[in-house]
């Protein structure tokens, strides 16, 4: 880390959860070891992953507990569980006072994300220090009607807070496939059987320790929810942008679906805070409703599919 910078890289542990992702976790542990060679790296995944050649100070192999198909077709899986099991098992051995919780597949090329959380820590109001967090995908409420939906990709902060955020119960079968039994009457997502998307899962069973919420399923957005939902973001957390200088995703494109306009950026939280208005909300409104009916004239020709597989095989976006 830089000299301004406020903290020593030997008070931070980065806990890397998830599979091993061969040619990248290791590219990823690397690029750390390299940024922060003083930090505790700890590597938390499912027994039985091949981890020869990567280097790390802890390793936790935890039983896999799988993935719930929600949709054949897509290959769409809910894996919140996964998540919820590395990082809570990968928190356990963290020694030090700040924790960076990071994907086996997001490799770090700059550390400026932790010199910005230092100057602009302020105080929180649901923890003892704010946390950072990733734009991709923290959705903006006021777009798309996803309430309570910080981005899991990465968080920073105190030990202590990033252990209470994460201390989310499993996600039961029930949930998961809640709209196969009940009735969707506003789908937004091609296999909507989970009740709550998994960022809603860990953030409202945080949150509701600490406020009163009601909040039914994925898009409950009434009014109440959209002002807790900022209250939460611009007054316990740092929203800071993704982008190809300091980060990459190596799953997928992060903008293949052409989205970014739906997230809640840092100009949204910059504006929020200071009082002013959140910058072009009219015109990514009408963007999200256009997008919408895209693709429901798409599912009408019948070509959903046929666009996917091209998106997925990178021929386009």
């Amino acid at each position: 880390m830089r000299k301004n910078a406020m903290l020593s890289d030997s008070d931070i542990s980065v806990v890397m959860q998830g599979p091993i992702a061969s040619g990248v976790t290791g590219k990823c542990l690397s690029a750390i070891r390299s940024l922060l060679p003083h930090a505790e790296i700890i590597l938390s995944t499912w027994k039985g992953e091949d981890v020869s050649g990567i280097s790390f100070d802890c390793l936790v192999q935890s039983e896999d507990p799988g993935a719930v198909e929600l949709n054949a077709k897509t290959d769409d899986r809910n894996n919140i569980n996964r998540q919820l099991i590395s990082t809570q098992q990968g928190l356990l051995h963290v020694s030090r006072k700040y924790v960076l919780k990071i994907r086996t597949d997001l490799e770090l090329l700059s550390l400026e994300f932790l010199e910005y959380y230092f100057r602009h820590n302020i105080s929180s109001e649901v923890f003892s220090e704010r946390v950072l967090i990733l734009d991709h995908f923290t959705r903006n409420c006021r777009i798309i009607p996803v309430p309570f939906s910080p981005s899991d990709w990465l968080m920073f902060g105190r030990y202590e807070d990033v252990c209470q955020y994460y201390a989310a119960p499993l996600m039961p079968l029930e949930e998961m496939l809640y709209f196969k039994c009940h009735e969707d009457r506003q789908p937004l997502f091609s296999a909507p059987y989970h009740r709550f998307v998994p960022e809603q899962w860990i953030c409202l069973n945080f949150l509701c320790k600490k406020w009163s919420i009601k909040c039914s399923d994925y898009h409950d957005n009434t009014m109440e929810n959209r002002m807790l939902t900022e209250r939460f973001l611009t007054k316990s957390c740092l929203v800071y942008p993704y982008n190809e200088k300091e980060f990459l995703f190596h799953k997928y494109n992060p903008d293949r679906f052409c989205d970014r306009f739906t997230l809640f950026t840092q100009d949204d939280w910059q504006a929020i805070v200071t009082g002013n208005q959140i910058p072009k909300v009219r015109w990514r409104k009408m963007l999200y409703r256009c997008r919408m009916k895209t693709i429901s004239l798409i599912e009408w020709l019948g070509i959903k599919e046929f666009l996917r597989e091209i998106i997925k095989r990178g021929k386009i976006l």
